[in-house]
C-alpha cells in the first residue's frame, strides 16, 4: 500500500472497464456518483495532498512491509523493510523470501539504483522507468513508500464532493506540469471529508478513457500523531492482477543514520 520487482522499489515508494456500461460493476457501486461543485469554503487541492503526504509519511518513516501478489492463479508473497525521509530519500530491501532477500532500490531526488545480489550489481535506472512495478506486481515504487510527486509535478483542480463506500470525500483531479519528469496522463484522487485520509486513486494514461489502475486504501490506523491507511490494495481491472500492500510496523518522524541513504547500504545484508 514490494521491490516491486525489483522493478525500482523506490520511484518512492502508482483500467477499469469504461462506465458506460448500462448494469453498474462492482467498481461503480463503490463510487456513488454525485459530485458537488467545490465551492468557497473548499479546501485548496495542493493543502490536501500535501496534508496526506505528511500524516503517511511524516519527516521520516521506518516500515515492515507484507506483500501480496494475485495474478491468476499465481500468488506470492514478499515482506519488506523501508526507510524513507520526506520526499527526496528513500531505500526499500527484500527480507523474504529468501530467493528474493537482499534486492534493493534507493531513490535520492530523481536518481535511481537498483541492486540484484546474485549478480553483485549496483544499476543506475533512469528516472523515466520509476513506474517499473516490484516483482512481477502491479505497484509501483512510487505505491510502496507513499509519494506519488502529485504535490510537486503536477497541476490540481478540486472537482468537488463524491461518496466512497458511503462516505463522502473530496474529488481531485492532477494533471503534469509542463515539462515535468511524470508519464503523460491524469490522476484521479479521493481524500475524506471528515479526515486527511486518502482512500482512491485512478490513474489514465494519454486517451483517458479508462484507468490503468486503480489504488484503494482501507484499514485506517492513528500512530504517533498520524492518520494513515494501514492497507492498500492496487488493481489493474481486466487482467486479474491484484497486490495487496499491508504496513506492519511503522515509525515516524524518529531519526534514519545517514548512511542508509546510500549505495554502499544497497548491498548490505539487513536481518531485521
Amino acid at each position: 500500500m514490494l521491490v516491486r520487482h525489483l522493478v525500482l522499489l523506490v520511484a518512492v515508494l502508482s483500467h477499469p472497464p469504461a462506465y458506460g456500461a448500462k448494469r453498474p460493476s462492482k467498481e461503480m457501486a463503490a463510487k456513488t456518483a454525485i459530485l458537488v461543485p467545490p465551492s468557497k469554503t473548499m479546501p485548496n487541492p495542493l493543502d490536501l495532498l500535501k496534508k496526506i503526504d505528511w500524516e503517511t509519511r511524516g519527516k521520516t518513516l521506518e516500515a515492515r512491509i507484507l506483500v501480496r501478489i494475485v495474478d491468476g492463479t499465481d500468488v506470492r508473497s514478499l515482506e519488506l523493510k523501508l526507510w524513507a525521509e520526506g520526499v527526496e530519500k528513500a531505500m526499500v530491501k527484500v527480507l523474504a523470501p529468501e530467493r528474493e532477500r537482499g534486492k534493493a532500490n534507493l531513490r535520492l531526488l530523481t536518481d535511481l539504483w537498483q541492486y540484484v545480489p546474485t549478480v553483485e550489481h549496483i544499476l543506475k535506472v533512469a528516472p523515466s522507468m520509476g513506474k517499473l512495478r516490484l516483482l512481477g506486481s502491479n505497484v509501483t515504487n512510487g505505491d510502496l513508500v507513499r509519494s506519488t510527486s502529485l504535490s510537486r509535478h503536477y497541476e490540481h483542480r478540486l472537482l468537488g464532493e463524491e461518496k466512497i463506500e458511503g462516505a463522502l470525500a473530496y474529488k481531485i483531479e492532477s494533471s503534469p506540469k509542463s515539462g515535468a519528469p511524470v508519464p503523460p496522463g491524469r490522476v484521479y484522487t479521493w481524500i475524506l471529508v471528515s479526515e486527511p485520509v486518502q482512500v482512491r486513486q485512478e490513474y489514465f494514461g494519454p486517451t483517458g478513457k479508462r484507468p490503468d489502475r486503480v489504488a484503494v486504501w482501507k484499514n485506517i490506523k492513528r500512530e504517533a500523531g498520524h492518520t494513515y491507511p494501514a492497507t492498500l490494495v492496487v488493481t489493474t481491472p481486466g487482467t486479474g492482477m491484484q497486490t495487496q500492500v499491508d504496513y506492519r510496523v511503522m515509525k515516524f518522524d524518529q531519526p534514519i543514520p545517514e548512511a542508509v541513504f546510500t549505495q554502499e547500504y544497497l548491498k548490505k545484508r539487513v536481518d531485521d
